[in-house]
């Protein structure tokens, strides 16, 4: 997309109707959390938020590009939120496998899935 050319038209339509379906589904969450408490709801729920906000920035973002710092800050704010969301992808699998062996887990690893989930490295 060039700096004068209109921002796709099916690309705000699929990130629209991405971030509405993901705030539903947050509002769903945030409605029943009491009863859907859990490790998976915890990760599911850290994962839409960042898909959401990577969808928001490329929405708000893609007119950004005139000014370079603005862009320069967008860009980098969406490869955070793009990496955050394989990294919960991650936790949701490392949680999978723990749950499959067995494993009990401690206050610790669900801190750790925190950390490993928005890119955070802890070595405790």
């Amino acid at each position: 997309m060039g700096p004068t050319s209109m921002p796709s038209v099916p690309l705000m339509v699929g990130c629209g109707v991405s971030c509405t379906a993901l705030f539903i589904l947050l509002l769903i969450y945030a409605a029943f959390w009491r009863y859907i408490r859990s490790e998976r709801s915890i990760i599911l729920v850290n994962f839409c938020f960042s898909i959401l906000a990577s969808n928001l920035l490329i929405l708000l973002g893609q007119s950004q590009t005139l000014n370079k710092g603005l862009c320069t800050v967008t860009a980098a704010f969406l490869h955070f939120f793009f990496l955050a969301s394989f990294c919960w992808v991650l936790t949701e699998a490392w949680q999978s496998y723990l749950a499959v062996i067995g494993k009990t887990r401690s206050r610790i690893i669900r801190k750790r899935f925190l950390c490993l989930g928005w890119g955070k490295y802890t070595h405790t």
